[in-house]
């Protein structure tokens, strides 16, 4: 469980914990938050006005946090060692009206474990920058990606400026790219563009993630959420990589009893559940979302029902093709068809899962929550 403590509030802002925001006018008694359940949690901050921009923030794990404000009038996240100290804070604030707040329970915290349940503190620390704090990673909505940042170095170093990018301020998400060598096998060039297996089950799972898809879960959360929260398009497109990945690929490794699809599904289907309507238009690729719940046989659309309902609940008209990014060719999905296995060892197919039942009422999605979206 953890506690935070904010004795001022020198701005009106907008502070967010886990999925939920609300607004702080300045000198309000706010001073912080509360039984904020066990596991990893995000704060985040903007400052509410006009011009604002920059979102930026703190996740955290298990533990007693206070904030103070810099010389940028930013506020800057530290681990409050002092047991007594801290407790004596939390009573003198409570002693104020509204001064420390419960952590919300609108659902009972069940959205803010769907979707970072798979999220591993020691995996995610390694994405993001170096930090002072053991338990604290710092995020703005600013932060670049590590492809981004190859990319402006290589651009300045042409134009011989030696500065470069600053890794202090770039996420190091795993490298994806799908039309490297390592993605596409010579004389498997058809192939491996249209069905990413080999690069999926071959190269990305043992050379990032041990073979453990429960790791690329991890990320696939975390870089999510990190769009969401932040605003953060370089996060998104890394979501987006993760996503087309292990969708498009015919064959998913073995593991925990073949659920992978599943799991797969469920993620999903919460995340997609959760997609601010506001950036839709910005950080979504709906292209990519219908070829892969609409595309063709190769896709694993057929097998992703509860992310299909989603969908069609969130984002209807990325479905019926009324935005213009569905094939009418390829709008018709069967739902029967069989996944296959995949052999990270061989390389061959193993059992098949029986045919999706299309008639099944076992699509269940999570009720969605309505919060107030940071503004960009």
């Amino acid at each position: 469980m953890s506690r935070i403590v904010i004795p001022q509030i020198s701005h009106d802002t907008v502070i967010g914990i886990d999925q939920f925001s609300f607004s702080v006018k300045k000198g309000h008694p706010f001073c912080g938050i509360v039984n904020i359940p066990a596991g990893t949690h995000v704060i985040h901050f903007q400052n509410d006005g006009e011009g604002s921009s920059l979102r930026y923030g703190y996740w955290f794990r298990d533990g007693d946090y206070c904030f103070t404000y810099d010389d940028d009038d930013t506020l800057v996240m530290s681990e409050e060692l002092d047991t007594a100290k801290f407790e004596s804070n939390v009573a003198q604030f409570g002693k104020v009206a509204g001064g420390v707040i419960e952590y919300p329970k609108i659902d009972e915290e069940a959205k803010w474990y769907s979707l970072s349940k798979f999220i591993l503190w020691d995996q995610i620390s390694q994405f993001a920058p170096p930090s002072k704090y053991h338990n604290i990673i710092p995020v703005d909505s600013s932060f670049t990606t590590l492809e981004e940042h190859d990319i402006v170095s290589k651009t300045l170093d042409h134009s011989q400026d030696r500065e470069g990018g600053n890794l202090a301020t770039t996420f190091q998400y795993t490298p994806i790219r799908f039309k490297s060598r390592d993605a596409i096998r010579p004389g498997h060039e058809m192939t491996d563009f249209r069905d990413r297996t080999f690069y999926l089950n071959d190269v990305i799972l043992p050379r990032y993630y041990r073979n453990k898809m429960q790791l690329y879960f991890s990320e696939l959360q975390f870089s999510f959420l990190n769009g969401i929260l932040f605003g953060n398009y370089g996060s998104s497109l890394q979501w987006h990589s993760l996503v087309e990945l292990v969708c498009s690929s015919t064959k998913l490794p073995r593991e925990n009893d073949g659920i992978i699809i599943q799991q797969v599904d469920e993620i999903l289907a919460c995340q997609m559940d959760t997609f601010p309507e506001e950036y839709f238009d910005v950080l979504l690729n709906k292209e990519m979302w219908s070829d892969i719940l609409l595309g063709n046989s190769t896709r694993q659309g057929p097998h992703l029902p509860l992310t299909r309902e989603a969908v069609n609940k969130k984002i209807p008209r990325l479905l019926d093709g009324s935005d213009g990014s569905v094939d009418s060719d390829t709008a018709d999905v069967d739902t029967n068809t069989q996944l296959e296995y995949y052999d990270s060892e061989t390389g061959n197919d193993g059992e098949y899962l029986p045919p999706i039942d299309s008639d099944s009422d076992g699509a269940v999605v999570v009720e969605s929550l309505t919060y107030k979206l940071l503004r960009r």
